[in-house]
């Protein structure tokens, strides 16, 4: 059930680095930019990672995006 789709990957990838170089989370419009989609296709990929255990996510707090294993 761990396994993630090479856009995904990629997605994950950028999260990884984006907090490393800035130290905050990318907001789901800064996720849908870089990678040229829609905000719903990067919520998608999102809460895909988060069912597989990649990432935690917080709705209620801005940029809530928790990787879990930086």
């Amino acid at each position: 059930m761990n396994e993630i789709t090479p856009r995904q990957a990629k997605i994950l990838a950028y999260l990884k680095n984006y907090i490393v170089d800035n130290g905050v989370p990318p907001s789901l419009a800064d996720i849908a930019r870089h990678f040229k989609c829609s905000r719903t296709n990067a919520n998608y990929h999102l809460s895909r990672l988060e069912d597989r255990g990649f990432v935690k996510r917080m709705p209620s707090i801005a940029r809530g995006i928790k990787v879990l294993e930086l």
